[in-house]
């Protein structure tokens, strides 16, 4: 078993051999510098595990920094993410992960791995392009998080522009590629081939008015470029959009310009989208959407005849019979629905799904409450509520099957005040819960779940501080 080097510096390197020949060296990356930013701080124990399937298959300690470390498990092979972990006093300070890592007997692996203080909202030393909100935040195949369009500082203008954060070397990067225009509150899924669909926004005026658009574009992770696709029936802002199968979607709401829903398909002339009418069902009304693991969607919606499931799934159908494909929640579930607006929701491995938060429509308040929905008969299950109130938050699958994280958003029906603290929960292990404290407000951040599991956090408006930090990251550690 060959040693690991640990130095406690910005990047350090640490080499392991699972095998005779194959060796995985790990590039500890730290793109922070603040006060509370060094991960060797206090740590008098380094542990090192594998894991295969989300389970510790081999682990070992050292003393640090008498010990050098090395991996534990040298037989274990295939698919495994490996973790480090810096303990002080038996408790874990700080730690990282790789992401999921083909590891064979005589390949050479190398692979960076963010070490930090674990759950610390931590300012990185490098800045965005430009400061952004209301933008997409997606991490794409190669392991980097893009950021298209959003919201300049005092909403008094969008952008165009992309860029993208490398966990490998912690910086921002600008890229060629551009929007048709320039472009906040979009809505973006991801289709067929490495391809996400960005649909819908609007522009901001010199006064901060809302100039609704009804464009798309689609970005490709082939050749990192944008392009447009055919325009929407109707302008939509505040939308939701969801791609039921790889090359079939559907919009719903946003406007109460028409009655119209948007369905959106690829076909061989390229992406096409085409007004459908819904049958008893008011789609203007929709206030978010999600697919579900079999491919239908629920939708929240503001009363009753928004909120069900969209149950269209033929591979190939006339357009009037996706207008039937709604179905309502049924009159006894009624009493145990939530009307809100701005909820986050969350596709379960069951096939249900979590609703939390939002603008609690009968009282106009934020909320913290949270529910499920049993989509095989539409009824709603209480779940525990989150930390606090939140509209407009960000959820994102975590590392670990259904568990999420819960961040950005607003603490307010009103959207006056961010949303302080990000969540780490799984709402079907009774709710257990990690909380994280945000670094400071970000009206309008957005945050993205990176392949190792740390938490990327982005832009965001801070009103007290415009020359704030724009961007921070997170390692969660559940022990």
């Amino acid at each position: 078993m060959i040693p690991l080097l640990l130095v406690a510096c910005e990047k350090s390197t640490v080499e392991v051999i699972p095998g005779a020949e194959g060796r995985v060296t790990l590039t500890l990356v730290n793109p922070t510098t603040c006060e509370d930013c060094d991960p060797f701080s206090g740590v008098d124990t380094l542990r090192v595990d594998v894991l295969v399937g989300g389970e510790v298959v081999a682990t070992d300690t050292f003393a640090y920094p008498e010990e050098q470390a090395s991996l534990p498990g040298t037989e274990v092979f295939g698919v495994a993410r490996i973790e480090v972990a810096g303990l002080s006093g038996g408790r874990v300070v700080s730690g990282g992960r790789t992401p999921e890592i083909a590891v064979s007997p005589t390949a050479d692996v190398e692979v960076p791995l963010l070490f930090l203080p674990v759950n610390e909202t931590l300012p990185l030393n490098a800045r965005m392009n430009v400061l952004r909100s209301e933008h997409v935040a997606r991490r794409i195949a190669d392991g980097r998080v893009l950021l298209v369009g959003g919201a300049s500082p005092g909403r008094d203008g969008a952008y165009d522009s992309v860029e993208v954060w490398d966990p490998a070397t912690g910086t921002f990067e600008g890229l060629p590629a551009r929007l048709p225009e320039s472009l906040a509150g979009l809505r973006a899924d991801w289709a067929a081939g490495q391809q996400l669909l960005l649909v819908g926004g609007h522009n901001l005026n010199t006064a901060g008015q809302e100039l609704t658009r009804e464009v798309a574009s689609v970005w490709s992770d082939a050749d990192a470029s944008i392009d447009p696709i055919g325009d929407m029936t109707a302008t939509r802002t505040g939308h939701c959009f969801a791609m039921f199968r790889d090359r079939h979607g559907i919009v719903f709401g946003g406007n109460d310009t028409t009655d119209l829903a948007e369905y959106v398909h690829l076909e061989s002339g390229g992406w096409e989208f085409l007004g459908v009418r819904m049958n008893d069902f008011d789609q203007a009304d929709v206030t978010g959407c999600v697919r579900l693991a079999d491919g239908r969607v629920y939708v929240q919606g503001r009363d009753r005849s928004s909120t069900g499931v969209w149950d269209y799934t033929q591979e190939a159908a006339e357009l009037t019979e996706m207008g039937d494909a709604f179905r309502a929640i049924p009159g006894s579930a009624e009493d145990d629905a939530k009307f809100v607006e701005g909820a986050a929701l969350a596709a379960l491995s069951n096939g249900n799904a979590w609703i939390g938060g939002g603008t609690d429509l009968a009282g106009g308040t934020a909320t913290k409450d949270a529910r499920m929905l049993k989509a095989e008969n539409l009824a709603f299950l209480q779940a525990p509520d989150l930390a606090a109130e939140r509209v407009d938050g960000v959820v994102s699958p975590w590392i670990r099957e259904d568990w999420f994280v819960l961040g950005c958003g607003y603490a307010d029906a009103e959207r006056r005040r961010a949303a302080p603290n990000i969540e780490l929960f799984a709402p079907l292990e009774e709710g257990v819960t990690l909380e994280i404290e945000g670094d400071r407000d970000r009206l309008g951040c957005q945050t993205t779940v990176m392949d190792d599991g740390a938490i990327l956090v982005t832009g965001g408006f801070d009103t007290t501080d415009t020359s704030a930090i724009s961007a921070a990251v997170i390692v969660p550690w559940l022990e």
